[in-house]
């Protein structure tokens, strides 16, 4: 915001230039080019992890609730519903690999925003990310919600589709059978994450391990984290402490 001349409303700030602004902004598609509003997405997503650097500034637009993970670097990335417009599993997948190269290989100060609140617990063993969520007031009586504009620590208990739902002036019967089948499909997922973690108990995840991967062939010389010897040294520092944090488990 400053760099753009804007008023930054903090009473104090560090700052730091940034050497590109990239953003993405809304959904449309382009039919006339074969690219559905996915396709169109994900172009726009290739084009961020290709051209962006610690300090650039990545401005990627949504829309809802949902759950920031912030990483703390320099680069600044605001990346809402990242994975949309394909299965759900597909989409938790290009989700979760993005937020994974981010966080471990790009290396920005990201807001990564995601309706898929499985990456909290995913990425939970990561020392770069801390869940963070934009708070609300929710009256579940009503079916009301109130966006507050703050963004506190934690991840987000719900994206209240049927809170908003309701708000939109869909008919109430429609709202509360979404609602019962919402809950349904809730408590049948988590069922299924439960069984999934006690049949992996004792293993690492599979974003783990592709860590531990990396820093097993960058060892072995069969691949260099990265030309700059500075981003080099940032990422082996944040693989390192990535190690140790399963240590102590």
């Amino acid at each position: 915001m400053a760099q753009l001349g804007m008023l930054v409303p903090a009473s104090k700030a560090r700052l730091c230039p940034v050497d590109s602004i990239i953003t993405r902004m809304g959904a449309y598609d382009n039919m006339f080019s074969n690219a559905s509003t996915f396709k169109v997405e994900l172009d726009e997503c290739c084009k961020i992890l290709r051209d962006a650097t610690p300090k650039s500034l990545v401005i990627l637009d949504g829309k809802g609730i949902a759950i920031f993970i912030m990483i703390s670097f320099e680069t600044i990335f605001f990346i809402l519903e990242l994975g949309r417009g394909t299965s759900t599993y597909d989409g938790m997948a290009i989700a979760g690999a993005v937020l994974h190269q981010l966080a471990t290989h790009t290396l920005p100060l990201s807001f990564f925003a995601t309706h898929y609140g499985s990456l909290t617990d995913d990425f939970a063993y990561h020392p770069n990310i801390r869940n963070m969520h934009m708070s609300t007031l929710v009256d579940d009586d009503k079916r009301d919600l109130v966006f507050l504009f703050k963004l506190v620590e934690g991840a987000a208990t719900s994206s209240f589709g049927t809170h908003v739902a309701n708000i939109a002036g869909v008919p109430l019967p429609v709202v509360e059978r979404a609602d019962v089948v919402s809950k349904n499909f809730a408590r049948q997922f988590k069922e299924r994450m439960q069984v999934k973690q006690m049949k992996n108990m004792g293993r690492l995840p599979i974003e783990a391990q592709a860590d531990f991967a990396f820093l097993y062939k960058a060892g072995l010389g069969l691949l260099v984290p990265s030309d700059n010897p500075v981003r080099r040294k940032q990422v082996l520092s944040g693989l390192r402490q990535t190690v140790q944090q399963y240590v102590k488990k």
